[in-house]
């Protein structure tokens, strides 16, 4: 099933004007995933929304990767106790 969404056509830039300030404390990423069969392994792109950069990975990993690497201090987002931020 195709939905087709009536909005002007605005890229993802040109919408990042408006949103938050580029802030070292700030990433927003527009991220897709995908695989062409059902046995497939899944792939994924990642777009900044401050700057409309699109980057593909062959694999969930890489993706997960650039993610962390891109994470400010993100060794500093684990409590003492071993948990992970998110838990």
């Amino acid at each position: 099933m195709c939905i087709e969404a009536n909005h002007s056509e605005t890229s993802v830039a040109q919408r990042s004007k408006n949103a938050q300030p580029t802030s070292p404390n700030y990433r927003a990423y527009l991220v897709r995933l995908w695989r062409d069969e059902a046995q497939e392994p899944w792939r994924a792109s990642a777009q900044s929304v401050q700057s409309g950069e699109l980057i593909r990975f062959a694999t969930l990993e890489e993706l997960f990767a650039f993610l962390e690497i891109h994470m400010p201090d993100s060794s500093q987002m684990s409590h003492a106790d071993g948990c992970s931020a998110l838990d």
